[in-house]
């Protein structure tokens, strides 16, 4: 999973990992300076973006971060049926 981080940007896979340490999101909003909705869409995005990569999709760069959050998540309900 180390490996999986570079896939992101360097402040978002930061967030990505603090998360993944069991750290609160109260914790984390005061440690980036970022709102809690901020820091779990930030979060969820970081994990589209590692879920399309690993399935070897590219990662569309000038498309909003909702598109591809949602993109994955269409991605992953077809893998699973």
């Amino acid at each position: 999973t180390f490996g999986w981080v570079k896939f992101l940007a360097p402040e978002d896979a930061r967030l990505v990992w603090t998360r993944a340490e069991g750290t609160p999101w109260k914790a984390i909003c005061w440690r980036f300076g970022i709102a809690r909705a901020t820091a779990d869409r930030r979060w969820r995005y970081g994990l589209a973006v590692i879920c399309l990569r690993l399935n070897g999709r590219t990662v569309p760069m000038k498309r909003s971060q909702d598109f591809v959050i949602e993109r994955a998540s269409r991605q992953s309900r077809t893998n699973a049926q």
